[in-house]
């Protein structure tokens, strides 16, 4: 027979108690001295590594219709309820708009 809900949450939680999740939960919100990728992320070197290999990632696997490149002239839609926001839509990738 299959786990109860209860006893699949009761191991999932388990699970993550083992492994420390439950261990001051809210540190990672805040930099810390100690973490130095807290204290340099937004270091000049930093932001020029991040782009590089935010360069060296993009891959197109097909242009079967040509639609690379884009045209000057054209425009392209993003849609959802997200849209409007920069910092959603670039998610980690952004760093304050840099």
């Amino acid at each position: 027979t299959p786990p109860s809900r209860d006893d699949a949450t009761r191991q999932a939680l388990n699970v993550k108690y083992d492994l420390g999740l439950f261990y001051e939960p809210y540190s990672h919100l805040w930099p810390t001295e100690s973490d130095p990728a807290d204290t340099n992320a937004e270091s000049r070197l930093h932001r020029k590594e991040a782009r590089e290999v935010a360069r060296e990632s993009v891959v197109l696997l097909k242009n079967r219709l040509e639609t690379l490149p884009l045209k000057k002239s054209g425009t392209i839609a993003v849609v959802g309820p997200l849209a409007d926001s920069q910092r959603d839509v670039m998610g980690s990738w952004s760093a304050a708009g840099v």
